[in-house]
Parts: C-alpha cells; structure tokens; sequence
C-alpha cells in the first residue's frame, strides 16, 4: 500500500532532470598562458620530446611547449584512471566533479561504487539522494533522505527538500483518506464493501478500478468503496472480491447503496460464483441519475432465491436460480457501461440480509 501511495504522490512533486552533460568534460582542456584554449585529449601513448606535451585535437595531433602551458582540466576518464576503486572519499570528489559537468549518469554510477564501500562519507549519500530526486523519482529520494538524515546528514538544503517531501507526502495521505463532505454515509457499520476488492480481468471486463475512501455519515465516519471506470469494447466493468465458502442462511437478499456520481443512469448488476466456481448473474438494476431533491443514495436489493439469475445452464436466460448457497466464492460487482459510458459510483453498506421492503 504504501508503495502504490508514493508512486501516486511522486507524480505530483517530481523536479524536472538536469541538462545534459557538458561535453567539454569528454576532453581533456589545456590552457596557455596567453589565454588560449585547447580541447582534445592527452596523448600519452606516443613517444614525449622533451620540453613539449601532445595533445590530439580535432585537427590533429600538437606538441605544445610545456613552459606555455598554465593548466590541464583532466577529462572523466582521465581522472577516473587515477583513482582506486577502493577510495570512497575520491569516488565521491569526481561524482561532485561529474555532477558540476551535468554528467549525472556517470556521477550516480560513482556513488553507487562509493556506498557500496565500507564507511562512505555522508556527503556520498547526499548527494546520490540529491541525484535521484533530480532524476524525478522523488519516492526513492525520500527514503534515500531519510536515511541521510538518520546518518548525520546536516547539509541545511538537502535536509529542507527532505521536509519538502515529508511534508508533501503527509498533505498527499490526508488528501487521499480525508472524509468527504458529501455525500453522506447511509451507514457507518462497514460490510462487504469494506475491503478485498480487486479488478476482474481486461479479459471480460472494461478498464476499472475500486478504492476504500472515507465519507462521513451522520453518527460518523465509514469506509465505502468508490468504482471508477472507463467506456471500452466490453459490455460491463467489474470488480470482485473473494468470499472464502460463505454461508448466507436466511439472510437471502444481498442489499447494498449506491450513489450515481455520472450525470447518466447507471445500470449495475451482481454476480455469484459458488460450489464448484459456477457463475450466476443477477438482471441489472437501473440506479438513476442523483436528484436534487431526493436522497443521494439509492438503496438496491437482489433476490438471491428467485429464479431470475442467468448462467451457463439457463443458457444464458434470466431463468435459474443461485445453486450452493452454503458455498459462496466470490461476489462481483458489475456495472454496465459499455462503449459510451464512464464515471463513479460510490457503494456502501453492501451485505447479506433477510428479505425486507424497500
């Protein structure tokens, strides 16, 4: 759960990447003493005359007299030659080198070699945490803060962006299971439709997906389930949940609210699959669009012992009646939506009930 929430608020946090790399890091750069610049790369593999250093260049190779040679800026792979695979410190120097070079993906490389290393300086796991943020994934960089924090990290900005995401990820939690003012729960004793709810596969169903969400009622607050789906070539959407061999006994009707959040009908059904995983389905039920004048929520109800269910041995005919009541698998909500349809519903105090009135 809490990856899922992380991969949703990251979305809403991430910075954007860094440029690309500076190429002059690519080359080895000599500057003169009068100024000039020369861009290429050491040529150490030929034989030196004395008083002079090689340099290949993109018009060829020069030989430079060395007294008129101020400073060589050594490009990444030059550096890198020098440096032991076993030196953290110096790993970590070239990843701040590389990074100040835009050359972020050779910089994270180095870190990952220098964290791998036993006892690596704390500026290492700054900076690899501060890389990966900037890389957009902001769930990785936030734990990777943490864990800078946890080490002693004191860098006064990194640990600001760290309170930045903190504090993001909490606004994201809150937003995410605040109660909602409306509607108002017809109930505040959760059901079936509490948990376990899963999406039946693109294979029969039309894209959808069910979440918990908390919406107060009148004497409280309660968790109701909220389907969203999308038109698409499938006749329906539907969610299910497992049921384990329930018994139902005289409790024959499955009774549940719906509220209408579309500005259509909805016309929603049930379906039962029990004993031997056979699939019964009810006749869909219309709920209409909500009226201003009424109750938001719209109380439906399904027989369970009237012979008016569909399944393979009705050939498909609204004319059977649900076989292996005392053996219940799995329930599953449907709503017909079709190729035109999309929104959501809200569905609360779903459960199995004596027969009553409506």
């Amino acid at each position: 759960m809490r990856h899922t929430i992380l991969l949703a608020w990251a979305a809403t946090c991430a910075l954007s990447p860094l440029a690309g790399q500076d190429s002059a890091a690519q080359q080895d750069v000599v500057l003169l003493t009068n100024g000039q610049r020369l861009r290429g790369v050491m040529a150490t593999d030929i034989d030196q005359q004395p008083g002079t250093t090689a340099i290949r260049t993109a018009e060829g190779l020069l030989r430079v007299r060395s007294e008129l040679i101020a400073y060589v800026e050594e490009r990444y792979a030059t550096r890198l030659a020098k440096i032991n695979d076993s030196d953290a410190r110096a790993l970590t120097d070239l990843a701040y080198w590389c990074h100040a070079k835009g050359m972020d993906p050779e910089a994270l490389d180095l870190l990952e070699r220098a964290l791998a290393l036993r006892a690596p300086p704390i500026e290492a796991r700054g900076l690899y945490a501060d890389l990966i943020d900037l890389s957009g994934d902001s769930a990785r960089a936030l734990d990777l803060l943490i864990a800078y924090r946890a080490a002693g990290g004191t860098d006064p900005r990194l640990l600001m962006r760290l309170k930045e995401l903190e504090d993001a990820l909490a606004a994201f939690k809150r937003e995410q299971n605040a109660p909602q003012v409306r509607p108002k729960a017809p109930a505040v004793a959760d059901g079936l439709e509490a948990r376990g709810w899963d999406n039946e596969s693109n294979q029969w169903s039309n894209p959808v997906t069910a979440k918990n969400v908390t919406i107060e009622g009148d004497s409280g607050t309660n968790q109701v389930i909220e389907v969203t789906f999308t038109a698409g070539d499938k006749d329906k959407a539907a969610i299910k949940r497992a049921l384990r061999g329930l018994t139902v006994g005289d409790n024959s009707e499955l009774s549940l609210y719906l509220f209408n959040r579309t500005d259509k009908p909805v016309r929603i059904a049930v379906a039962l699959k029990t004993g031997n995983w056979v699939y019964f389905e009810s006749m869909p039920v219309q709920v209409p669009v909500q009226d201003p004048g009424k109750t938001a929520w719209q109380e439906v109800r399904f027989d369970l012992k009237a012979a008016s269910w569909k399944s393979e041995t009705s050939k498909w005919e609204n004319t059977a009646a649900v076989n292996d009541l005392s053996d219940l698998k799995e329930l599953q909500l449907l709503i017909y939506n079709g190729k035109g349809q999309s929104g959501s519903v809200l569905v609360d105090a779903m459960d199995f009930t004596k027969p009553g009135p409506l």
